[in-house]
């Protein structure tokens, strides 16, 4: 089949550039399309067995939960497959160009805020759920955003993560804590931020190793009077579970466990019913990078605080370059979602940021 269609394309370009040279063979040389020919019949059989097989492993990842290799086999394991959920983002809208870096995600009061990450401006973002454009825009006055990835709520604050720490050699990293009063207040468009600063007790090297270490972070969450990490280990492709007090201060963090992530986690969001989402993407070899969530259910009847059933679950989102390199998530009381991704550039092409959604509901544990 894809010979004959080469061959048919072959014969009207010939057509076509003879008649266009009025017939001069030299400069429609019959050697030139031959060896055309056989090139575009090779790329085409050689794309349609990468589609072929591309398909199959995304498949294979859609229905199937990866097997977790865990430090605590009582507190993560594995379960089943999530049969009946619609685990395929839907586009919502592009994002406008100031926005092209979007990180986190958080909704509060029905209003949808988000950031830029690292060396953007200290602004955090209301933007319209429907077109995607700024409708809000307020300055963090007293911090730079030095690596700002994450955001995370209590009841009476925002939490903005200043952790980002893709060189491993970071000796500042901090949580900002803004308080939802003033953000409430419509005409501010400044605000101060109180700070939580802490360090990784398990953390002795501080040598700067650019996207090869395990103490890098874009992922928290806010649960009772706590503060929970997730690291983006790029070594190992784990994840650690830490945690801080959510009052200012100077804090050494709590390693709490950890577990095989089979990825990069990017950002994390808590429903109060406990249902958690882990947000991250992998490099599946050769660049070819899939986008995937981690479903999870915190256990809320824990005296000693926050751990995690066994009701795990990973599922695909498909490629970044349908998705986009996501970056950020928002659980809703529904277990809907909300996503971003930051725009990445494919070859000569640009992908613009986006904001997409998704429905979690069937996957959760009823």
């Amino acid at each position: 089949m894809y010979k004959e269609l080469a061959n048919c394309i072959f014969k009207c370009l010939n057509r076509i550039v003879f008649e266009a040279t009025l017939g001069f063979g030299f400069l429609a040389p019959y050697g030139f399309c031959s060896i055309m020919k056989k090139m575009v019949r090779l790329f085409i059989v050689v794309k349609f067995v990468f589609l072929s097989f591309y398909g199959i492993a995304q498949n294979i990842e859609n229905d199937t939960v990866t097997n977790l290799q865990t430090k605590n086999d009582s507190v993560f394991h594995s379960t089943g497959i999530c049969k009946k959920a619609k685990i395929k983002p839907s586009l919502i809208t592009k994002l406008p160009a100031g926005l092209k870096e979007t990180s986190g995600l958080l909704m509060f009061d029905g209003l949808l805020w988000t950031f830029n990450d690292g060396g953007n401006p200290a602004e955090i973002y209301q933007i319209d759920t429907v077109n995607g454009q700024v409708l809000r825009t307020v300055k963090i006055i007293n911090a730079p955003n030095c690596d700002w990835e994450s955001m995370a709520q209590d009841e009476y604050n925002i939490y903005i993560g200043d952790f980002g720490n893709n060189s491993g050699n970071r000796t500042n990293l901090q949580i900002l804590k803004i308080s939802k009063g003033e953000l409430r207040q419509t005409s501010i468009t400044q605000a101060d931020a109180q700070f939580i600063k802490f360090y990784y007790p398990d953390q002795k090297d501080f040598a700067p190793n650019f996207n090869n270490n395990n103490f890098d972070c874009e992922a928290f969450l806010c649960f009772n009077d706590s503060i929970y990490l997730f690291t983006k280990n790029w070594s190992d492709n784990k994840t650690k579970l830490y945690s801080l007090p959510s009052d200012s201060g100077t804090y050494e963090a709590h390693f709490v466990s950890q577990f095989y992530a089979d990825g990069l986690i990017t950002d994390a969001s808590i429903h109060k019913n406990g249902n958690i989402v882990l947000l991250g993407y992998k490099n599946t070899g050769r660049k070819i990078y899939t986008s995937f969530v981690w479903l999870l259910t915190a256990n809320t009847a824990n005296n000693r605080g926050f751990s995690v059933n066994e009701h795990w679950k990973k599922l695909s989102l498909g490629s970044v370059l349908h998705v986009g390199q996501t970056e950020g998530i928002f659980l809703k009381n529904d277990n809907s979602a909300f996503i971003s991704s930051e725009s990445i550039l494919n070859g000569w092409l640009l992908r613009r940021a986006k904001l997409l959604k998704i429905d979690f509901d069937d996957c959760f544990q009823p």
